[in-house]
């Protein structure tokens, strides 16, 4: 590579490929890392709103557990010690019916690992670019080393389009 970031005109094709190859290789392994990434996240808060879930269900049940009893005081005894375990029966049913709720919300979450497959797409239209590109500039009969300079620039015109789609999205201030 020359200082400015461009394939030397020296290199030859089969260390152009080599480059290529290595670059790929790399970005693929990125991606999956991203991916694992984003699934961990994402398994986390599926744990969480199963526990959740699983807290409910213990609740509910001492719940049911509860009103019968106070049912079966009320209908024997007929003494207000039966209203004690109506009132923390309804506590508890309460305190289910919140905890099914944030359940549900954080299993509406999980979502799977979007990033990773915007990356992923990005990735196929670059590299199916790419190869077009190439394939015209061989069928042209222009260089490998003019190809590499040519698909430069065309990367640097991606980017700061990229760049400029994110800026009026609100995506980003820039680099800190």
């Amino acid at each position: 590579m020359s200082a400015n970031g461009r394939p030397s005109t020296d290199q030859s094709l089969g260390q152009l490929v080599s480059s290529v190859t290595s670059n790929v290789a790399s970005l693929v392994r990125l991606e999956i890392e991203l991916a694992k990434s984003e699934l961990t996240t994402q398994v986390r808060s599926g744990a969480t709103g199963g526990g959740l879930a699983a807290a409910a269900a213990l609740l509910a049940l001492l719940a049911i557990v509860l009103f019968s009893i106070a049912a079966a005081l009320a209908l024997a005894l007929v003494v207000p010690g039966w209203a004690a375990f109506l009132i923390v029966g309804a506590v508890y049913v309460l305190v289910a019916a919140l905890l099914v709720f944030l359940s549900m919300r954080r299993f509406k979450q999980i979502k799977g690992p979007q990033r990773a497959t915007v990356a992923l797409d990005q990735t196929k239209t670059v590299l199916t670019d790419r190869a077009a590109a190439r394939a015209a500039a061989k069928a042209s009969g222009v260089s490998a080393a003019d190809a590499g300079l040519l698909e430069a620039d065309e990367r640097a015109r991606v980017a700061a389009r990229d760049a400029g789609r994110q800026a009026a999205a609100g995506g980003g201030a820039g680099p800190a």
